[in-house]
């Protein structure tokens, strides 16, 4: 019985020392996460080791920065090609790798993040990694217009619609503007076309008043029938 159990703590520890020997360099334990080790491949790519030198997040990235997203919930991580993607604290993947910018959550709204495609056009992920909003759009603004009902996005020709809390596009950006709910009547916003001819749009993104008179007061008249 103890000779077994002197081979098996030999076993354990050429196994140990022969990790260590994987890797270029290995960086002190608990910087990034406790009990993690960042290391570097001899190839020049990171991942982590935990204090039993195993791999737990594998040396497939460029770049590794420190768990700082969601409060400390994700780091960012940077492909061979210059991609960007999120891992969480038990070293899985949550974003894939395919951005070229990831804002951390809850800018634009509680658990969605900014992304930024490699075209240069902006979506959203949840928290796990699901694309809530296509990343089709020149800008997202915040959740705004009707008591934060509704987010402002510009398409990449400079025109504007609204998406609603679950990332449906409920107002296909073909608008100059978009004014805010309730300013002429409850429920109802003006839009301006790009002729500048004014309209109305309802909560649903329908248009109530087509956006064909020239006169803004035509079209409060209109509205108000």
């Amino acid at each position: 019985m103890k000779l077994k159990l002197i081979l098996f703590i030999l076993i354990i520890t050429c196994n140990f020392g022969f990790s260590q020997t994987n890797f270029k360099k290995i960086y002190e334990y608990d910087t990034y996460r406790k009990d993690w080790a960042l290391v570097e491949s001899n190839n020049g790519n990171f991942g982590f080791i935990d204090r039993n030198g195993k791999v737990v997040v594998q040396t497939n990235y460029k770049k590794i920065d420190k768990f700082k997203y969601k409060n400390g919930d994700f780091a960012l991580v940077q492909s061979f090609t210059g991609s960007y993607g999120l891992i969480d604290k038990n070293g899985k993947l949550i974003v894939n790798t395919i951005y070229a910018d990831i804002e951390d959550f809850g800018k634009i709204k509680k658990d969605w993040a900014v992304v930024k495609s490699i075209a240069g056009t902006f979506g959203c992920v949840d928290l796990k990694g699901n694309v809530v909003v296509l990343p089709v759009y020149k800008k997202i603004n915040r959740f705004r217009y009707n008591n934060g009902e509704f987010a402002l996005v510009e398409s990449i020709v400079e025109s504007f619609g609204l998406i609603n809390q679950e990332g449906k596009e409920i107002v296909t950006p073909i608008y100059k503007e978009i004014g805010n709910f309730g300013k002429n009547k409850k429920d109802a916003a003006l839009v301006t076309s790009f002729m500048k001819w004014y309209g109305f749009i309802d909560v649903n993104g329908k248009e109530i008043v087509t956006a064909e008179y020239r006169n803004l007061d035509d079209a409060i008249k209109e509205l108000n029938k």
